[in-house]
């Protein structure tokens, strides 16, 4: 008997500036652990934009929102950067990580539309 698996998108928006809270590691976690079962999504808005242009591991006893990104990424992950948060914390589009994806205010509906359910943090 022959079966067919659906995988489900799954948007995780994250919204808090690095290592203000642990809520941003916390679901970044959520979407490694469903990443190899679903198709996860990310998007960073609001202060959370910042994660796009972090590099640097914090020190003990912070978690660690870059390298868990940095691992999604290499997974293929979709990570979206909302473009106009971007603009009003002053950080130019080309300072962002390679491998994230600018997107605009207007289609952040949209990819919502596409996902079968979302987690805001």
């Amino acid at each position: 008997m022959a079966t067919c698996q659906v995988k489900k998108g799954v948007l995780f928006i994250l919204s808090d500036g690095p290592y203000t809270t642990d809520r941003n590691f916390h679901v970044v976690r959520m979407a490694l652990s469903i990443a190899l079962d679903a198709k996860p999504q990310l998007v960073l808005q609001g202060d959370g934009v910042r994660l796009s242009v972090c590099t640097q591991e914090p020190s003990p006893p912070l978690n660690d929102v870059v390298s868990q990104l940095r691992l999604l990424r290499e997974m293929e992950v979709p990570i979206y950067v909302v473009e106009e948060d971007l603009t009003a914390r002053g950080i130019a589009n080309e300072e962002i990580i390679p491998g994230f994806t600018l997107l605009p205010c207007d289609r952040v509906g949209a990819v919502m539309d596409e996902a079968s359910c979302f987690l805001v943090a």
